[in-house]
């Protein structure tokens, strides 16, 4: 397959299972509002500068402000960039559609580091209140991030966020 082709077939893929995770949901369907249309190339991406990321944004639907509303987002990062130590009050899902993601986890406040590299395709779920940093490859990374409602009630309701 041709690689336009190829990235095409992968963007209606991804739509048609983006759709049908937030379809499946009763609950969280109204909730995610399209600002993008079902079925889109790359090129039609509007990308957004997000100064407090340092990267591009583009919502698919959704709201990653509001806590408890579902959302899909596409971030492009720089290359070589590096996150920070952080976690996120919701369950969340990463998909890498471009470039070279590492993902840096942590075994608790304290404990060791595990680093992850990801590439086209990858992709990985990341618990609530989950310890993680990340950096890009040399061609910087794209990636998808679908959240929902949390937190995670499975983890302890006292933990701490990453300083």
């Amino acid at each position: 397959m041709k690689p336009g082709v190829a990235m095409k077939h992968k963007l209606i893929v991804l739509s048609a299972c983006l759709s049908g995770l937030f379809a499946s949901a009763a609950y969280a369907a109204p909730d995610c509002v399209g600002t993008q249309k079902p079925f889109f190339e790359a090129s039609e991406v509007k990308w957004e500068w997000n100064e407090n990321m340092k990267a591009y944004e583009h919502m698919v639907c959704g709201d990653a402000k509001t806590p408890g509303k579902p959302f899909v987002q596409m971030l492009k990062f720089p290359p070589n960039y590096a996150g920070k130590r952080h976690n996120h009050p919701i369950d969340r899902v990463v998909m890498v559609q471009g470039g070279k993601w590492i993902s840096t986890t942590y075994d608790g406040p304290k404990g060791a580091a595990e680093e992850h590299v990801l590439t086209a395709g990858m992709q990985y779920y990341e618990p609530a209140y989950y310890d993680h940093s990340f950096m890009t490859g040399p061609e910087g990374a794209i990636i998808y991030v679908l959240g929902w409602s949390g937190p995670n009630t499975r983890l302890d309701p006292n933990y701490k966020h990453a300083d």
